[in-house]
């Protein structure tokens, strides 16, 4: 958030309009190339999702603005580090503006292994389609899973997960209902992952 003194549009030496500094700031930050992806990632991109400034009138100059952010990041960087360098560009361009940066998650990756086998070769025998080992999409609770044992997901494509009408597609339905084995989704749960569980059950029943 840029603030400046609110004023008349008649008077602008009486007062000082935060909204250039923002845009510039914006601009700055709008040509940045985070960098150009990894073997496994897709190039991390920052994107202005929102501008406000609130003001009704068209003769006053306001006395705030401000924006928001979102940053999908890979694995060649840290969420600290990328909020720590927005700061530095938004206070250049006005020392005395607010940054709150949140960090929702770190990027993770689990290298092609045992686990990710095991997973392809059950979806394949239980679907007949080969999966594509792959960290596109949108982000999830597995990278705070990532912490404590290895992750790998797998789901519908987003764009199957519902129809127009708000249901899934019927093919769909018949490939989900082929995979409830319950001695399979033992044999991919990690044993990290079980002894978590335990243990939360555990303090639950205290």
């Amino acid at each position: 958030r840029v603030t400046g003194v609110q004023g008349h549009v008649a008077y602008p030496h009486l007062a000082d309009n935060p909204i250039p500094r923002l845009v510039a700031a914006l601009s700055e930050i709008d040509g940045i190339v985070p960098d150009t992806g990894t073997d496994w990632f897709q190039p991390s991109n920052i994107e202005v999702t929102d501008i406000t400034v609130g003001n009704l009138a068209t003769n006053v100059i306001p006395a705030k603005a401000s924006a928001r952010l979102s940053i999908r990041f890979n694995d060649l960087h840290r969420g600290e580090e990328l909020g720590t360098r927005i700061t530095a560009i938004v206070q250049r361009h006005a020392p005395e503006a607010i940054v709150r940066a949140v960090v929702s998650g770190e990027a993770f990756l689990t290298q092609p292994g045992k686990l990710s086998a095991t997973l392809s070769a059950a979806i394949e025998a239980h679907t007949g389609l080969v999966p594509e080992l792959s960290t596109s999409g949108g982000t999830s609770d597995a990278r705070f899973l990532a912490a404590v044992c290895p992750v790998v997901e797998f789901g519908l494509h987003a764009q199957a997960r519902r129809s127009r009408a708000g249901r899934r597609p019927a093919h769909v339905d018949g490939h989900l209902r082929r995979f409830p084995d319950p001695q399979l989704r033992a044999s991919l749960t990690p044993r990290k992952t079980q002894t978590v569980k335990r243990r939360a059950a555990e303090a639950g029943s205290k």
